[in-house]
């Protein structure tokens, strides 16, 4: 594959300078020595980018000397010299590419033999899962390492840093979907292990609503509650179990309620020393007859082709783990909205 890159690199050198050398000197045709350096991305090899960027200028210079005349001189001079200038500089920035590349490379080694002493302990089940977490998320890792580095970068516009936004949002989702997918296989076969601790029943709220601030601002979701005011300031519970099922409601709420809609978070002491917590939300109604796919594992209610991202995991994945702290979930019709809810114990077993 490296001699395929080669070959494409050379007949773009060729071509360069036959154009080069075809048009007169007062236009600045040596930029297009940027493109082999460029092309040397997909080659591991420093020394290539190196060597090919040397090339560049010095046919940026045979440029100089043999293509027709034209053009004042110091212009000649001036666009050659921010040519070479331009060719260094990209020349620069794929080596820097390069270079944590290996460094990402390097990492992922050392997590793959971490990874592997792991799984030899575990059984097939597990080695299976833990070979697929492997796959998925190396290449995703790399998807977000670089375009956060592009991100970081002064000399690209508005409208390409918009575009690595969207590369890098669209990794950042699809990583969620795997680990999503892989913890739902690995809570049906497995159980959950839980770690009972006091927590501040505010906060848990509190930090799951900082998550998904920004996203119910892009669309006006105004977000009340009434947890403040509850009796209750502590538990005893596992975080783990409650914020995952917690942001699992919240997230649902803002994806598929209406521009300009409402969310209202309440919660009440219920039979049994439970705490119901409640997330209504001002979304379409969800059609009788798809209710009792709710909870069911990859139901998206018809949402399939529509923008919103997902597996239909989060619910099933949530009415799996709940029950880790002897609690539930459900979802109640209302006439403008929807409310699901989740119970749990505040209290320490004895």
């Amino acid at each position: 594959m490296v001699k395929v890159y080669y070959s494409i690199i050379t007949v773009t050198l060729i071509l360069s300078l036959m154009l080069d050398l075809s048009i007169p000197l007062g236009v600045a045709v040596g930029v297009v020595y940027i493109i082999p350096v460029l092309l040397t991305l997909c080659i591991t090899s420093k020394k290539s980018t190196y060597s090919i960027a040397l090339l560049g200028v010095i046919l940026t210079v045979a440029g100089f000397l043999y293509s027709p005349s034209g053009g004042e001189l110091w212009k000649v001079l001036a666009n050659r010299s921010l040519a070479i200038i331009a060719i260094m500089s990209i020349a620069s920035a794929v080596i820097f590419i390069k270079r944590k590349q290996e460094e990402l490379i390097e990492q992922t080694e050392l997590a793959i033999q971490a990874h592997q002493q792991a799984i030899i302990a575990n059984q097939a089940k597990e080695n299976f899962l833990s070979s697929m977490s492997h796959e998925f998320n190396t290449p995703l890792n790399s998807v977000m390492g670089f375009s956060e580095l592009l991100l970081q970068d002064d000399d690209l516009n508005a409208e390409q840093l918009e575009s690595i936004q969207y590369i890098h949002t669209g990794g950042r989702n699809i990583k969620h979907l795997v680990e999503t997918s892989l913890n739902f296989l690995s809570s049906q076969k497995d159980t959950l292990t839980t770690y009972y601790t006091s927590l501040s029943f505010p906060n848990l709220v509190t930090d799951a609503l900082s998550k998904y601030e920004d996203k119910a601002l892009e669309n006006a979701i105004s977000i009340t509650s009434t947890i403040p005011k509850f009796p209750i300031k502590h538990i005893y519970s596992d975080l783990f179990i409650l914020s995952t099922v917690f942001n699992s409601f919240l997230k649902n709420a803002i994806q598929y309620n209406t521009h300009q809609g409402s969310i209202e978070l309440s919660c009440l002491i219920v039979e049994g020393g439970l705490i119901k917590l409640s997330v209504f939300n001002t979304g379409e109604e969800i059609p009788v007859d798809q209710e009792a796919e709710l909870f069911k594992p990859f139901s998206r209610l018809g949402k399939e082709n529509s923008t919103i991202s997902g597996v239909g995991l989060s619910l099933a994945y949530a009415k799996l783990i709940i029950k880790e702290v002897g609690g539930s979930i459900g979802y109640q019709r209302h006439k403008k909205g929807s409310e699901f809810w989740m119970t749990f114990s505040y209290l320490k077993q004895k």
